[in-house]
């Protein structure tokens, strides 16, 4: 390197402003173009420490003939910035694109009512998605109240308690809580204070790991010192889903009401030489309501077709969470289940699950070569199960402890129509 002889170049940049930048040339490399960087080099080359150049970072570029080093790093530089807005639109695009599989298709929001729920409930075997008060009485009824629920054993500890460092919050913990939640006394003092709590933080309280509301009165002079007491909760999963028949008219019907309608027209009907009559009978479209309760944030539920004749398939089982069908969500069919490839979310303007909420599913059946000429018609079933976003699957509605395995099922009637037979002074019909 001592004994190489350099030529000194300068080279214009284009930016913002345009600067002037010197390299160098070494006669055996004439096509290597050296940009140097700041640090020590040989004495009397453009990279000792006193140069008046200081650049930070070498880089070799060829020098081409007639083309300039200009025009090659202006262009390389283009094709970078291109390069970084195209990586930025991509990394938006899949942000979007995730963001919105359920913003695009609707959150649920109420619709019928679940069935009713058999096991016992209240504030202290809480079921999530739904509101509870938790109240104390105090002699002498005066004095500041906190609430505050937490995960913590040591409510208080140095004459202060454990709130403000381990109190469970809205949307840590908790999914609601009155205003005057974990506040000490004040406009909203009040000897009680209502709690919503989420299915995750249920989900997470056992014997080993206990959730508890907290209470604590401090007295007001000429009364004296403070008090605290504590609830412990016993969770139950109340997690539901039921399902309804819709009629023709997209009219939800009251829970195990039989329901039917008439067979499509026929599609087409063709003669095919060597084959006989090819008939199409048409496709028939099913209605249902599916009612999930007690649960937040949302759930994916699953579905089984059952009773297809001979020649029936299904088309499609598509969701919504409008009873108008406008817009519908896709599902994946997996082995013989039916599930939308995201889960359903709950509007955020719900603050009772326990009242449910809907989402509507349009079956629609090809019948292909069915007849359906038969008196009892063809049943066609659909058996909904769910599992909610903290794990737990949906269970009885007269036990919250069992689950329910597709015990959920609704199922509709379509009717046959006319059998046509030949006569037999006349003759036979073609084949089918």
């Amino acid at each position: 390197m001592k004994n190489q002889n350099y030529s000194l170049i300068e080279v214009a940049f284009s930016g913002a402003q345009t600067t002037i930048t010197r390299g160098l040339i070494r006669p055996d490399l004439p096509d290597i173009f050296l940009l140097q960087n700041a640090g020590k080099s040989p004495p009397g080359c453009a990279r000792s420490s006193g140069s008046s150049l200081g650049l930070h970072t070498e880089i070799l570029l060829p020098v081409n003939g007639n083309r300039s080093i200009n025009r090659k790093i202006k262009s390389k530089k283009i094709y970078f910035n291109i390069m970084k807005k195209q990586i930025f639109i991509l990394v938006i695009l899949v942000v979007a694109v995730f963001a919105n599989v359920t913003n695009s298709f609707g959150q649920m929001t109420n619709g019928s009512g679940p069935q009713a729920l058999t096991c016992s409930t209240g504030p202290l075997a809480p079921l999530a998605g739904v509101p509870y008060n938790y109240a104390a009485t105090v002699l002498p009824a005066t004095g500041d109240f906190q609430w505050w629920a937490t995960k913590d054993f040591n409510f208080i500890s140095t004459g202060v308690n454990n709130f403000a460092t381990n109190g469970l919050g809205v949307g840590t913990g908790l999914k609601a809580a009155s205003i005057n939640y974990g506040v000490k006394g004040g406009a909203t003092n009040a000897a009680n204070v209502s709690i919503t709590w989420p299915s995750a933080t249920l989900v997470a309280t056992t014997v080993g790991s206990p959730t508890f509301v907290v209470v604590q009165n401090d007295a007001i002079s000429p009364n004296c010192a403070n008090n605290l007491k504590v609830y412990q909760i016993f969770p139950k999963n109340g997690f539901t889903v039921d399902i309804k028949n819709m009629d023709q008219s997209k009219v939800t019907q009251p829970y195990s009401t039989a329901y039917s309608f008439c067979a499509s027209n026929i599609a087409s009907a063709t003669y095919v030489v060597g084959t006989g009559i090819v008939t199409d009978y048409g496709i028939s479209v099913l209605y249902f309501e599916v009612v999930a309760a007690n649960f937040t944030d949302g759930y994916t539920p699953s579905f089984k077709v059952t009773g297809l004749a001979s020649g029936q398939t299904v088309t499609s089982l598509q969701l919504s969470v409008s009873n108008t069908f406008a817009p519908t969500i896709p599902t994946v069919k997996t082995g013989i289940e039916y599930k939308p490839v995201a889960a359903l979310t709950i509007d955020p303007a719900v603050t009772n699950t326990g009242f449910g909420v809907s989402v509507y599913v349009k079956l629609t059946i090809a019948n292909g070569t069915h007849e359906n000429t038969v008196v009892a018609g063809d049943n066609i079933s659909l058996a909904v199960d769910g599992i909610n976003n903290a794990g737990q699957s949906a269970v009885l509605n007269t036990n919250c402890d069992l689950p329910s395995a597709y015990s959920d099922v609704a199922t509709q009637t379509i009717n046959p129509r006319p059998a046509v037979t030949a006569v037999a002074a006349t003759g036979t019909f073609v084949t089918n």
